[in-house]
């Protein structure tokens, strides 16, 4: 049952798990109950059947957050406003793990926390063919803070360690040698 406006409707509803609304009521709903939307005036009126007619105004204004575009905020901030960014965050919310996840729950063989082994061999190999006189392309290296640097050789070396993969003997691969510039005077 919905309580609205003190008179109890018959509703069939399905339990979600959602924190920024009480109730969806959709179109069949609303057709049921003969209703009529009125969204420029904000109200709503019901026109049961043997029950009667009634109107529902807005209760309270509904005034969303001002939100502004990144544009107006680097354009705020280079006009000398003062700028603050915060992270809220609940701290009494349980933080969800893989396994509180009911999806994960049904397929736990795919979700392992290791990896047990390579697949197995296929019956096509692969490969890629170069054409001819083709060099590698001189590009600079993607830049990593040395906390992702650290986290990437971990993960490489467990890798590597499991035979996973293997060091690259493709010319494509090969590491530079790096060594120190002399200064010219």
């Amino acid at each position: 049952m919905v309580k609205v406006d003190n008179k109890s409707l018959l509703a069939n509803l399905h339990v979600m798990d959602m924190h920024d609304f009480d109730v969806i009521l959709g179109m069949d709903w609303l057709s049921s109950h003969f209703t009529t939307l009125n969204c420029r005036e904000k109200w709503v009126t019901f026109n049961i059947p043997g029950e009667g007619y009634f109107i529902v105004l807005e209760s309270g204004a509904y005034n969303p957050l001002p939100i502004i575009s990144c544009l107006q905020v680097t354009r705020l901030l280079r006009s000398g406003c003062t700028g603050f960014v915060a992270l809220v965050k609940d701290l009494n919310s349980n933080i969800s793990r893989l396994e509180d996840i009911s999806v994960v729950n049904k397929f736990l063989d795919v979700f392992l926390e290791d990896l047990p082994e390579l697949p197995p061999d296929r019956e096509i190999e692969f490969c890629v063919d170069l054409a001819p006189r083709t060099y590698p392309i001189s590009k600079t290296p993607y830049r990593m803070s040395p906390v992702e640097l650290k986290e990437l050789q971990v993960q490489f070396q467990k890798l590597l360690d499991k035979g996973f993969i293997r060091p690259s003997v493709s010319s494509w691969g090969t590491p530079m040698l790096l060594s120190r510039r002399r200064m010219v005077l």
